[in-house]
């Protein structure tokens, strides 16, 4: 099981979702986010176009994403994290 705040990184998100094997080498099977893309779209991230879904759907992936975990205490990361004066987005 692997714990994210935001399922968005793309180099995080390829070789567990976009694969032709069952899990890939790491053997996730489990994915769980607190946040999604247009959460961090708002506070500036440059992020994806394209879902976390979507690239499972793409890569047949059986990977199971569970969207919404502590989704508020995520948030609220989120809304520290902009207050930073000194905040690096990407």
């Amino acid at each position: 099981v692997s714990g994210l705040i935001t399922l968005k990184c793309l180099f995080c998100l390829l070789p567990i979702l976009v694969t032709k094997y069952k899990s890939c080498w790491a053997r996730i099977n489990k994915i769980i986010y607190g946040t999604t893309t247009k959460d961090a779209k708002k506070i500036g991230f440059n992020e994806l176009e394209i879902t976390g879904s979507r690239l499972k759907s793409l890569g047949k992936s059986e990977v199971k994403l569970v969207p919404g975990f502590m989704r508020k205490e995520c948030l609220e990361l989120f809304e520290k994290f902009n207050e930073l004066p000194d905040k690096k987005l990407y």
